[in-house]
């Protein structure tokens, strides 16, 4: 018989849980970072991604190739949609 594991939950509700927004605007990511301080989030089987580009992609759309999401912010834990845009 197969074993069955858990569903995973979609990533959007991840992504809330993981936020608390500051009364800056920003939405602190706070679960793990990388050295340079952005977001972490697993998004498949050892597959680890930016949190703040996965926001992007979850609440405004696709990235361009080529093209980096940065932070209106300068906040690299930002992960609020509307602090984030594409560019160089």
């Amino acid at each position: 018989m197969p074993k069955l594991g858990r569903r995973p939950k979609p990533i959007a509700d991840r992504l809330k849980r993981l936020i608390l927004v500051s009364e800056s605007g920003c939405h602190e990511w706070q679960g793990a970072r990388d050295r340079a301080g952005y977001g972490k989030i697993d998004v498949a089987h050892r597959v680890t991604r930016r949190a703040h580009r996965v926001a992007y992609e979850t609440y405004v759309g696709a990235i361009p190739d080529g093209l980096l999401v940065l932070h209106k912010c300068d906040n690299p834990p930002c992960c609020n949609p509307a602090h984030l845009y594409v560019g160089t």
